[in-house]
């Protein structure tokens, strides 16, 4: 199955092997450059089906470094438009993630949050007023008009890891008592009100990657974001990136695959696709898990880092064939 052809939405991507979206800390002032041209394009070179380029922040303020990716400012969509193309010359579908680091900005910048209350060890941010809510959707929303202008198969909201949208609807770090805080639904209406201006703006595939377990006993869990997960489904999401932790400083145990059962779980809830990912390294296990229909996509990121040509490695030993356009598709290579 593994490498089969999936659909999502309007798409069809040749295989079911991902590049999740890892942050390289190379951009300049947020524009892609001849690093990231390399970069994208050996793993489109090696055939991976779906590439997810980088946590790019919506606005110059939210970075997590000031090497992040960004998308706020129209300079910002020849270069990716570059990786685009060059994706979609070799049948690649490509997404971007759209990014607000929040409280986890880096430290130089203004950290904001939905309350005043800082992540451990960063600056105390300034909490978001109505109107900052409000100019903060209307960032994604241009963001998303930059990425349908670049091109963009899809885009990615990042909801996860502690970030900004993931504290406001973790009732962790969201105790705010407005419209924005409070009730479930209204933790929730950041995030729909984004996806709302998004779809506004951009006509592909939309997706969400957020943390389903936070490990923390005041936080939320598993069971909890299966129910979110519904909801977003109402709301038009048509993917779903299932990742964990980062809403408070934790130390879990981790082994091969130990987010599967969170992306199973999703996936049992919902009929969009819904991608899993942590530590799955063979590909038997990544074929294995498929099989079992716990996810439909895979992602793999540093293993894939570490190997390039892993896709092609992979397919070797599942008797499969790869799609490759690129001179690595020689057979004596």
């Amino acid at each position: 199955m593994l490498f089969d052809p999936v659909q999502i939405k309007q798409l069809t991507i040749k295989n079911r092997l991902c590049m999740p979206p890892m942050c390289t800390y190379r951009a300049v002032d947020g524009v892609a450059n001849f690093f990231h041209n390399a970069h994208y394009g050996t793993m489109i070179n090696y055939g991976v089906g779906l590439v997810i380029i980088e946590a790019t922040s919506v606005d110059p303020n939210g970075r997590i470094s000031m090497e992040d990716m960004g998308i706020w400012d129209d300079k910002h969509i020849a270069p990716l438009k570059g990786i685009v193309d060059y994706a979609h010359e070799n049948n690649t579908v490509i997404m971007i993630q759209l990014a607000h680091a929040g409280r986890k900005t880096a430290k130089n910048l203004p950290q904001v949050g939905p309350t005043n209350e800082a992540y451990p060890n960063y600056l105390a941010p300034t909490a978001m007023s109505v109107a900052d809510i409000q100019a903060l959707v209307s960032a994604y929303k241009q963001a998303a008009r930059r990425a349908r202008l670049a091109g963009f198969d899809g885009v990615e909201i990042h909801a996860a890891h502690g970030y900004l949208l993931h504290s406001f609807i973790s009732p962790k770090s969201n105790t705010r008592t407005d419209e924005y805080g409070g009730s479930e639904s209204n933790r929730l209406r950041i995030v729909q009100e984004i996806l709302a201006a998004i779809q506004a703006e951009f006509h592909g595939a939309i997706g969400i990657r957020y943390s389903a377990e936070e490990y923390i006993d005041d936080g939320y869990h598993i069971d909890d974001y299966v129910r979110i997960a519904k909801t977003m489904v109402e709301w038009g999401i048509d993917f779903i990136d299932v990742s964990s932790g980062g809403i408070h400083p934790v130390s879990i145990e981790v082994q091969p695959g130990y987010q599967v059962p969170l992306s199973h779980a999703i996936k049992s809830a919902v009929d969009v696709p819904v991608f899993a990912v942590g530590l799955i390294t063979e590909a038997t296990q990544a074929e294995d898990i498929l099989t079992a229909g716990y996810a439909d996509m895979i992602q793999v990121g540093k293993a894939l880092l570490r190997d390039p040509g892993l896709p092609r490695r992979w397919a070797k030993e599942l008797g499969a064939t790869l799609e490759l356009k690129s001179p690595l598709n020689y057979p004596n290579l």
